[in-house]
């Protein structure tokens, strides 16, 4: 059966949700001083269904609107988290201090100095995206915005229980959503760091970031790698979170000792609080790749992984450049190095690189074997002709760079010869041409 609204009911339903939003943060409390130039400060609110990571592309900006101008960016965060039905709180030193000594629900806070006086819009935004707007940007409402007592000027004033969505339009009237909690804010700053009643269901919830981490790299009998980290904490926990590293992982709360498999917390009041953990590859492990992940569970939370990648790279190779060649006879330029393996032992090359002071040059391919006691040559720049070196003709054991003339015959370049996890130098030699 189709239903059919009269055309007023139509009108009266978008002028009531006309400029609401299904917004993930709003704006929750607001303090204006009735006498100096503190306490002021806002709190920020998060309504949506999980918790908010910001970074670099979610970032949370705060605009302000002075004196009825447009408003313009004041504050950026692209790191942190806001938690789901938790706040952050931005103000003078003396709204820090009293959410973080007495808020319940608070996630963070950042000191500012604002000095808004009742007639200032602000606008918060996440992503790019309005989120809710208090008072008007671009409006200058004389005083402050006020109605039914509720005032932007000298009082301490809250969001109503229940309102769960920003307006991105804005109002005039203060009282639509705050009440006021006093009148003397400079000695009353209650609500600060508290969150109003709950918009959502909170789950049972496990962060972890970064949730990759790369690069837990080493030559073989040259282990363990080198240690990073990642953050993990919890809300709504109902029983212990505990980590399991895989097989050729371990992680610890030390970055110096005490590496285990097994790491696990108790709640307090249902919650983890942010810890560091540090993982590292094991040591003693043979050549290869080691893709892996930590499992981080508690029961009815949905559980969290942290990949982790790294690779044991061959035994380091014990080489040497012998030689530089970097302007040949005749009208073309072939250049080329020598490299020399003086011990007893084969050196798997494969993924070695050669720059010239800092740029790419050549790597070599893989699986590149400079046997025992023998020296190869390397083709650096090939200056065309149908001959390479024509004074001495030979064809380089490796190389196919592009461009050409990689070594100036005018002032000195540094040659280098790099393992092939990109960082360790097996050999260096400078060159002066003078």
């Amino acid at each position: 059966m189709y239903r059919f609204f009269p055309l007023n009911f139509l009108l009266f339903f978008l002028l009531i949700t006309s400029g609401y939003s299904q917004s993930k943060i709003v704006i929750s409390q607001y303090i204006e001083t009735e006498t100096g130039t503190s306490p002021k400060g806002i709190e920020i609110f998060n309504v949506s269904n999980s918790y908010i990571a910001f970074s670099p592309t979610n970032k949370l900006e705060i605009f302000r609107g002075l004196n009825g101008g447009n408003c313009q960016a004041i504050i950026t965060i692209d790191s942190g988290i806001l938690y789901q039905n938790q706040v952050m709180v931005f103000g003078t030193n003396d709204v820090i201090n009293y959410a973080n000594t007495n808020g319940n629900d608070l996630s963070n806070s950042l000191l500012y100095n604002f000095t808004f006086n009742g007639n200032d819009a602000i606008a918060i935004y996440l992503g790019g995206v309005l989120q809710d707007q208090f008072g008007v940007c671009g409006t200058d409402p004389g005083t402050s915005w006020k109605g039914s007592g509720v005032s932007t000027a000298d009082q301490n004033i809250a969001l109503k229980n229940g309102i769960c969505t920003g307006n991105s339009s804005g109002w005039t009237d203060s009282s639509i959503r705050f009440t006021t909690i006093s009148n003397t804010p400079s000695t009353n700053l209650s609500g600060m760091g508290t969150a109003p009643q709950a918009c959502t269901v909170l789950n049972p919830t496990i962060i972890a970031l970064p949730n990759q981490l790369s690069d837990f790299n080493y030559f073989e009998n040259a282990g363990p790698s080198a240690v990073k980290s990642f953050t993990v904490d919890g809300v709504a926990l109902n029983s212990d979170l505990v980590l399991n590293a895989p097989t050729n992982y371990e992680i610890s709360l030390d970055p110096a000792s005490n590496f285990v498999q097994s790491i696990s917390f108790t709640p307090i009041q249902n919650r983890v609080s942010p810890k560091t953990i540090y993982v590292r590859l094991k040591a003693g492990l043979t050549p290869n790749i080691y893709s892996e992940s930590i499992a981080i569970s508690s029961a009815n939370a949905t559980p969290v992984f942290v990949n982790l990648s790294g690779q044991v790279f061959q035994p380091l190779a014990n080489l040497v450049i012998t030689e530089i060649m970097y302007n040949t006879i005749g009208s073309f330029d072939d250049e080329w190095i020598e490299i020399c393996n003086p011990t007893n032992n084969n050196f798997n090359v494969g993924g070695y690189q050669i720059t010239i002071s800092n740029s790419l040059n050549f790597t070599f391919p893989a699986n590149s074997v400079i046997t025992n006691n023998t020296c190869v040559t390397v083709n650096i720049g090939d200056g065309g002709g149908n001959e390479f070196n024509v004074d001495c003709p030979f064809t380089p054991n490796f190389g196919s760079p592009t461009g050409t003339d990689k070594l100036t015959n005018s002032t000195g370049k540094i040659i280098t010869l790099m393992a092939n996890d990109g960082i360790t130098k097996v050999d260096e030699v400078a060159y002066n041409p003078q």
